[in-house]
């Protein structure tokens, strides 16, 4: 049975990639588990797409066209008072989600090495809420364990319309989101699965105005400004003679600026750019303020392709470092100037460009994971390296 098993999964990994030929070619985000199926191991969120790089508005410059669809299932826990806006470390909202967004974006090289790109989009997101699955069972959120409630009972005696929680207005109501985005990048980065060198920058700017956003019982407002910076080198690679990797060893680091502000910045905005979202060891949705900044330096090894390229054992060193200042998201409460900072590993099989099946050990040398507050060691499953 496992050996009939092994082919059918190649060809639904493979098979997006030979649906794509040139001009078009296959784009992957990356996938999402929900922790109460089969512990999060099981992708219950996939985002994929394609590129279109058919045409061209300048003559020897790359013109790509970028077509992005998510769609899944997933749980969220949110970490803010509904009354006071301020951050809560034990018992936070807990609720599911069906969720679907999607994406175009239109960039234009203006160099012969298509290394210069301004960028324009447009980004769209709905949204189902849901009482959580495991509604009335006990799960450690916090110091302790509490009884997961629904999201009516959570926010009682207050009225379910905070607003703290702008997108959500309850169980079985939605939100439609839209989001205009413009941009520029730098791309000198050439990465394959086992070796990644060069440079890569990113600068974008996002803006959701109300009159977009209120449209069905949610609603949202915010800009947001993002700058993300890449630099990698390869520092041992060795091959086989059919080309597969023997061993490789890469070191990379990247750091990240983000200020997010307004009057009704989203909760499905706010996980993304979340302190605790970005630095490996933390929880989504904290740490949530207006400006936000991190390193993340990473040391990778990459095991032997024994049977097909694309497919082998990885192991990822880092060490994060994180600052968050400024006010809690839609509030006026001030959360000063925070410091994190972790260190781990991850131990992973890669398949393709898809999943890092594995686990992370993560220790926590400043700061607190709000669902495990007084650990300071944090393993987890992962679906995908936040590399």
């Amino acid at each position: 049975m496992r050996k009939k098993l092994i082919p059918l999964l190649l060809i639904f990994l493979l098979s997006p990639t030979l649906l794509f030929s040139s001009p078009w070619s296959y784009m992957y985000e990356g996938v999402e588990g929900h922790p109460e199926i089969l512990g999060g191991i099981l992708p219950t969120y996939t985002h994929m797409g394609a590129n279109y790089e058919g045409w061209s508005f300048l003559e020897n410059r790359e013109t790509r066209l970028e077509l992005l669809l998510g769609l899944g299932y997933t749980q969220r826990k949110i970490w803010q008072n509904p009354n006071a806006g301020s951050p809560l470390i034990d018992d936070p909202l807990v609720f599911d989600v069906v969720r679907t967004n999607w994406s175009v974006r239109l960039n234009q090289s203006l160099d012969g090495k298509n290394h210069i790109s301004p960028y324009i989009g447009y980004e769209g997101t709905f949204e189902y809420y849901l009482d959580s699955m495991v509604q009335g069972s006990s799960r450690q959120n916090g110091s302790t364990a509490y009884p997961v409630q629904s999201i009516a009972t959570w926010f009682s005696p207050s009225s379910v319309n905070s607003p703290y929680y702008p997108d959500l207005k309850g169980a079985d109501t939605t939100m439609l989101g839209t989001t205009l985005v413009a941009g520029l990048s730098y791309t000198d980065m050439k990465n394959t699965l086992v070796t990644s060198d060069g440079f890569s920058s990113d600068l974008s700017f996002r803006y959701a105005p109300t009159v977009l956003n209120n449209l069905l019982d949610g609603t949202a407002s915010f800009y947001s400004i993002d700058s993300t910076s890449r630099y990698a080198k390869t520092l041992y690679s060795l091959k086989d003679a059919k080309d597969l990797n023997v061993y490789s060893i890469v070191v990379s680091d990247k750091v990240n600026l983000n200020w997010t502000n307004g009057n009704a910045v989203p909760l499905y905005y706010q996980g993304p750019v979340s302190l605790g979202q970005k630095m490996r060891g933390f929880s989504a949705w904290t740490y949530n303020t207006q400006f936000t900044a991190i390193n993340s330096f990473d040391l990778r090894f990459s095991g032997p392709e024994p049977f097909f390229s694309g497919i082998f054992p990885r192991m990822n060193l880092f060490l994060d470092i994180g600052y968050a200042l400024g006010n809690y998201f839609n509030s006026s409460v001030s959360y000063g100037g925070v410091f994190l900072a972790s260190s781990g590993v991850q131990l992973a099989v890669a398949i393709f460009d898809y999943l890092d099946l594995g686990y992370q050990l993560a220790f926590l040398l400043a700061g607190h994971n709000y669902e495990n507050y007084n650990d300071t060691i944090v393993g987890s499953v992962t679906l995908t390296l936040r590399l």
